[in-house]
């Protein structure tokens, strides 16, 4: 059965970031809100993402009409948080929804990976116009990166003060998304010890939830050192990509075009790519929330293993008080001078919104 899928509902970016290319794409052949209807009504989780999804202005219409479509689905939107006034403009028209809010450092460290003056201040305002609003399934994101490895566990900890979720994961390459940007992939040695406290924190957790995260995090630290999958992948099969322009791609990894929405239903492209869901079943060349979580709902026997194994390895650390030194952050990199940057990098005033 389908069940997930991540659906970028336009190609347009208020945001520069140094590890994604989309604000480049120049396709605006997007699906209208009443297109979605289409969408398999088995699904059950849905991140709406983009681009910058708060960019459309039928953003709310749009959404009910995924509601509708799939009543039982959990809807998740991803966002760079950089137009507060929007947001609390559109929040208030909107079915019940989930809110990711990407952050990749404290303070002008967010500023200079984002390519966005003032960003990290619009990203805690939105944060609070969201919580003010009633949104209680909100979190924050993070992208590990060779800019902001050093200060990875400080955006954990400014969530955890905020009262919000967190999830991370590390810079990706992708020609049908992303872009290629291996030039700034986090270096592992620097990384892998923030990620490890990121673990042992979630593992510190009452919550069961942030146990699974700390699942996560640990086989994201397995990734980087290029281990096996602990799990096949299951794109193709109860996961896919909905670009949007209504092509369908298994993940937003693999450049593999199945079809497209408007023309075919996913179960009947589905039903003729036996050969990419094999295909997409060996493959390791990624580990982000948005894929792995739909492997760990299929098949959470491992995950469960993992949680009761090291949640009683983690008290006993604890208990014999063998916990990990506390890393003190290098020193940070040098603020960006955004007069020197070129004017498409700058930060508008005016809040940008997509005719569709």
């Amino acid at each position: 059965m389908i069940t997930d899928a991540t659906i970028a509902v336009l190609d347009a970016c208020n945001a520069r970031c140094v590890m994604c290319d989309i604000w480049q794409h120049k396709d605006k052949n997007y699906m209208q809100p009443e297109e979605y209807r289409r969408l398999p009504s088995t699904l059950k989780h849905i991140n709406i993402t983009g681009g910058e999804a708060f960019m459309r202005k039928d953003l709310p219409e749009l959404l009910w009409v995924v509601r509708e479509t799939c009543p039982e689905a959990r809807i998740i939107i991803s966002t760079n948080g950089f137009q507060p006034r929007v947001v609390e403009k559109m929040i208030e028209r909107m079915p019940k929804v989930a809110i990711r809010v990407s952050l990749d450092g404290v303070g002008s460290l967010h500023d200079e990976v984002r390519r966005i003056k003032d960003g990290y201040n619009k990203v805690l305002e939105t944060i609070q116009i969201l919580k003010t609003a009633g949104v209680k399934d909100l979190g924050i994101g993070a992208t590990a990166s060779k800019l902001n490895q050093h200060r990875l566990y400080e955006i954990k900890q400014l969530a955890d003060r905020l009262g919000v979720q967190f999830t991370c994961t590390v810079v990706h390459n992708s020609d049908i998304y992303f872009g290629n940007h291996s030039e700034i992939e986090a270096e592992v040695p620097v990384v892998k010890p923030q990620l490890q406290k990121i673990r042992d924190s979630f593992l510190n957790s009452a919550k069961p939830k942030d146990w699974a995260r700390g699942y996560f995090v640990d086989t994201l630290l397995d990734y980087l050192d290029k281990k096996p999958r602990p799990i096949s992948c299951t794109a193709a099969d109860n996961f896919f990509f909905l670009q949007s322009n209504g092509d369908v791609y298994p993940c937003n990894i693999l450049n593999i075009k199945m079809g497209n929405i408007r023309q075919e239903t996913i179960e009947q492209i589905f039903a003729r790519h036996q050969k990419t869901r094999e295909l997409c079943s060996k493959c390791n060349q990624c580990w982000m929330i948005c894929t792995v979580i739909p492997i760990l709902r299929k098949n959470p026997s491992k995950p469960l293993a993992w949680v009761t194994k090291n949640k009683l390895l983690y008290q006993i650390k604890k208990w014999t008080g063998k916990e990990e030194t506390v890393l003190r952050p290098t020193t940070a990199e040098p603020r960006p001078d955004y007069n020197r940057l070129p004017e498409s990098n700058k930060v508008k005033e005016e809040l940008t919104e997509v005719e569709v």
